[in-house]
């Protein structure tokens, strides 16, 4: 969490991070918040273990990511 909150800090990207993660960097102004639901156009992937659980929280997040970042083909 803090090597994402860190890259962001320094510019290197976006990440998607749960807001009590980053609520006092907010705070503090180091990190802004990305208003809306729709983002631009970016590739984004998800990795997790092969063969371990998935929690049902990552699982929602799993199935809801691809109405946020459509995959288009090239």
């Amino acid at each position: 969490m803090e090597a994402a909150r860190s890259c962001v800090a320094a510019g290197l990207g976006l990440s998607l991070l749960a807001h009590a993660n980053v609520a006092d960097a907010l705070a503090a102004g180091s990190l802004a918040q990305v208003p809306g639901a729709r983002f631009p156009d970016v590739t984004v992937q998800l990795a997790r273990r092969r063969r371990r659980w998935v929690s049902p929280a990552a699982a929602v997040v799993t199935a809801e990511l691809p109405r946020y970042f459509p995959h288009r083909a090239r």
